[in-house]
């Protein structure tokens, strides 16, 4: 499958059509399809300065790659690591792509030779989720169970998170000095947590009259995720502010399943729809009734599809399943009709403007 220019979509069918009654002529998208030819379980996870990662698995290959791309399916490059037979790619920005490959978390700067190993000192195994403003996050497994970390780029940078009374801790996304996860509780509950660069700094982000809740991106001094009060299934997105008591639900009416990736510029990504049929979804605001069906716009023959992250420009990547399987996909803003009018009249005065 090659790019894709969707231009103007018409209303989709499926599960969820217009999450939140929000007009489908206020947005649209062009539709890049990231897959490799030849490559198979293709995602797209994390975005950032122009660039995308995910990963996918090379023909012959039983393992995935971690994979950089640059906007197109041709611009793919392999990061895993020389000695590794596999690897994958969470997240990027300002030039760094973070993942795991050797059962080690690994910080990338735009090829397989740059890699270098996070693993911290005494940890058997490690993995990084996210990257922003030259910190990474993820978690490292030590003898007392798994730790959220913080890193700035060498693994004997590495800052322990996990703070007391938590059995075990993940770092999911990081962004303005703020990191976000959650952490297991004894009673096998977890709760959305978010730190300030220690584990003393750790809030529990979990709203009031909910049995679990993961926080797994953050940016503006908001942090994005899910709760849910019955199990895994009857998940709800979620919005904080720095606090549990912020908390705002954005399940989208007529879904019993929702939850959200990443933030950016006040717009949230996510999925929505039900558990068995999810559809990609974007939140222009904090609330529910601004979300948006991503997978309207994609080509015909998609069914589920998720959202993974979006950049500040508001790209957003994610992954679509077909009859063929899963893809990496790309979802690029095209600018509405009265933006290109106001654009198209500016080209218009420049060109007055020389000529005279």
């Amino acid at each position: 499958m090659s790019e894709r220019n969707m231009g103007f979509a018409a209303v989709a069918v499926g599960a969820v059509l217009l999450l939140g009654g929000t007009s489908v002529f206020a947005i649209s998208y062009n539709v890049v399809d990231l897959t490799v030819p030849g490559w198979t379980g293709s995602g797209a996870y994390g975005i950032g300065g122009g660039q995308q990662v995910g990963s996918a698995t090379p023909p012959g290959a039983g393992n995935n790659h971690a994979l950089l791309w640059s906007g197109t399916a041709a611009s793919a490059i392999d990061l895993t690591p020389p000695g590794s037979n596999g690897s994958h790619g969470n997240d990027v920005d300002g030039g760094q792509q973070v993942g795991d490959a050797l059962g080690h978390a690994f910080l990338w700067s735009g090829t397989a030779s740059s890699g270098v190993d996070l693993n911290p000192a005494g940890a058997t195994f490690s993995q990084a989720n996210g990257v922003s403003g030259g910190q990474q996050v993820g978690s490292a497994g030590f003898g007392g169970g798994e730790h959220a970390v913080l890193w700035s780029g060498t693994a004997a940078s590495a800052i322990d998170l996990n703070p007391h009374g938590f059995i075990g801790t993940f770092a999911l996304g990081v962004g303005g000095g703020q990191q976000v996860g959650y952490g297991n509780l004894a009673n096998n509950g977890s709760h959305a947590l978010l730190w300030s660069g220690t584990a003393a700094s750790a809030i529990d982000l979990n709203p009031a009259g909910m049995v679990s809740s993961w926080a797994l991106g953050v940016a503006g001094g908001q942090q994005v995720g899910w709760a849910t009060a019955t199990d895994y299934t009857k998940q709800h997105a979620f919005v904080w502010s720095g606090t549990a008591a912020s908390a705002i639900d954005l399940n989208p009416t007529g879904c019993t399943y929702s939850n959200a990736k990443a933030i950016a510029g006040g717009q949230i990504v996510g999925t929505a729809g039900l558990y068995t049929n999810r559809r990609a979804c974007l939140w222009t605001s904090g609330s529910a009734a601004s979300a948006i069906d991503l997978g309207q716009f994609l080509p015909p023959g998609f069914t589920t599809s998720i959202a993974d992250g979006i950049d500040a420009s508001g790209n957003i990547v994610g992954q679509a399943w077909d009859s063929s399987g899963v893809h990496a996909i790309l979802w690029q803003p095209v600018p509405e009709p009265a933006t290109l009018s106001l654009l198209a009249l500016g080209g218009l005065a420049v060109i007055r403007k020389r000529r005279k």
